[in-house]
């Protein structure tokens, strides 16, 4: 073998590894967004869905009151740091790609930002 072959056949091997899944993500692993806004003090809540196909919810519809982070159902979290919020939404197997949609309300009820999400 020559030695360029050598090199392309030991890249390919490099490639293959790298894209070889790891066992962290055999099964359920926990699913987590982040929430960046300028300013957090109106904040009141964070709608959150996530399903199977765009605009679904049959894998989680939640409203994540601003800073509470006890009470919350199991596999969900909470963490705010300055005006970086981290919602952990629980733990899914993928099967294929996952859609999701956050609504951040203000402390009126008003929608201040939704943004779509799309895990795949």
């Amino acid at each position: 073998m020559t030695m360029k072959k050598f090199m392309f056949s030991f890249f390919i091997l490099l490639l293959l590894t790298a894209l070889k899944p790891s066992n962290a993500f055999a099964g359920n692993f926990p699913f987590t967004i982040d929430v960046n806004q300028a300013d957090t003090s109106n904040i009141s809540a964070i709608q959150v869905t996530l399903g199977s196909t765009d605009g679904a919810s049959d894998l989680l519809s939640y409203t994540f009151i601003y800073d509470v982070k006890t009470g919350l159902p199991s596999g969900l979290a909470y963490e705010r740091k300055n005006n970086n919020i981290s919602l952990t939404l629980g733990s899914f197997t993928v099967r294929g790609a996952m859609y999701g949609t956050y609504v951040v309300k203000d402390k009126s009820g008003n929608t201040v930002v939704t943004k779509k999400f799309l895990y795949k």
